[in-house]
């Protein structure tokens, strides 16, 4: 069974299918294109706390809630009412009025212990729900299966073409991504600036221009070994460049590497943190760059040119 991160705490009294929490993210994909599903925020509707939900193809933007049995309710502004969005509580075989798509009148939970093998792993403890179609051809949701403190797994639509299967592939729930199908890539995120006067040891405060903190991750959750091979000492490089496209910076440009083959073995992730100086420290006194929007591009120095890099925007604005 594939292995998932869940949270501990006391028994409860029912299964949450659905975390309904600001930022939790799901991905999904399937030949036919992919979707994301976002908890945006929490909303007052009635006298009742929904959370805004945005990405599902049938239903671009819903604000949910969960009552104290596990029930899953829409709010609908017009009548400002509630009603069943879903109902994962109901006993298996039991056929209860649904509102996850307009062409779908009723769900049955299938089965509360079925098999399910995607690109997140095999699990033998989803939740199966079958849908009814109503007054519609070839459209609405066929079938779902959901995993217990995770979510939707699996979402099926009719089609014309035949049932089309939407499966997770990413899910990132309370700050921490949980369930992840296994993938090669390389990621660029930017920290807040620092000021040399809150760096030790103590730095020449004539240097007083910020540092951004850069960090560069490479993620290898595949079943076999990267290995990575590099024509220097060198492993990584960026350069900046103003809002007009001018090279403000080359992080190589004052350093040397030794001219020596070497390799390095990826397996999980990978780190490499860099601390790049907002300004000119080429003379005395330096100088801050001008206020405007920058963009970093930051790649890894392997044979075969830019195989692993990014780009990412940043801006400067003076604090008055």
């Amino acid at each position: 069974m594939g292995g998932i991160l869940l949270w501990g705490g006391s028994a409860r009294a029912q299964t949450d299918y659905f975390p309904l929490q600001a930022g939790n993210q799901w991905i999904y994909r399937s030949t036919a294109g992919s979707f994301t599903l976002q908890v945006v925020e929490s909303q007052a509707a009635g006298d009742q706390e929904y959370f805004l939900v945005r990405g599902l193809p049938s239903q671009p933007e819903v604000l949910l809630r969960k009552d104290d049995a596990g029930r899953i309710f829409i709010w609908d502004a017009a009548s400002k009412t509630d009603k069943v969005w879903l109902d994962l509580t109901a006993a298996e075989g039991v056929e209860t009025e649904t509102g996850v798509d307009s062409c779908n009148k009723s769900s049955v939970v299938t089965s509360r212990q079925a098999a399910y093998k995607g690109p997140v792993g095999e699990f033998s403890n989803a939740l199966t729900v079958r849908y009814t179609i109503a007054n519609c051809a070839d459209a609405g949701i066929d079938s779902d299966a959901w995993l217990p403190s995770v979510g939707l797994l699996r979402r099926t639509w009719q089609t014309f073409a035949g049932p089309r299967p939407y499966d997770l592939v990413y899910a990132k729930l309370g700050g921490r991504t949980v369930i992840s199908e296994p993938e090669l890539a390389f990621g660029l995120s930017l920290d807040r600036a620092v000021y040399v006067a809150d760096l030790m040891p103590p730095v020449d405060p004539n240097k007083a221009v910020p540092l951004l903190l850069l960090r560069m991750t490479l993620r290898n959750t595949t079943r076999d070994n990267l290995t990575l091979n590099f024509p220097s000492g060198q492993v990584y490089d960026l350069v900046i460049r103003s809002a007009n496209g001018r090279q403000v910076y080359q992080w190589s440009a004052s350093k040397t590497f030794a001219a020596v083959l070497h390799s390095e073995t990826i397996k999980g992730e990978s780190n490499w943190v860099v601390s790049v100086p907002l300004g000119d420290q080429t003379t005395a006194a330096s100088q801050p760059w001008p206020d405007g929007r920058y963009t970093v591009e930051a790649w890894l120095t392997t044979d075969g040119g830019k195989l692993y890099g990014g780009t990412v925007a940043f801006e400067i604005m003076a604090v008055h």
